[in-house]
């Protein structure tokens, strides 16, 4: 990683912790792993599906790595 990227992220994680201590950035999020847009948590839930990438109905949407977001468990149905 270069010193400007890990600057630039150590920067958008004090940014982001006006939505509080549980929020990450994007790129700190695995492959596959649910989230939900930091501020907007009852909007959707979304999963990571590349590096800079997440699926939302069905499209492929871009994501910045210093995008603020919170991790978020996939709904339950009820069986």
């Amino acid at each position: 990683m270069s010193k400007r990227r890990k600057t630039d992220l150590t920067a958008a994680r004090k940014k982001a912790e006006v939505f509080g201590r549980d929020t990450v950035l994007f790129a700190d999020l695995q492959i596959d792993e649910t989230f939900c847009m930091a501020g907007a948590e009852l909007s959707g839930v979304y999963r990571k599906v590349r590096r800079n990438h997440y699926r939302h109905n069905g499209m492929l949407c871009f994501a910045s790595d210093g995008m603020a977001v919170k991790r978020a468990p996939l709904p339950r149905t009820g069986n």
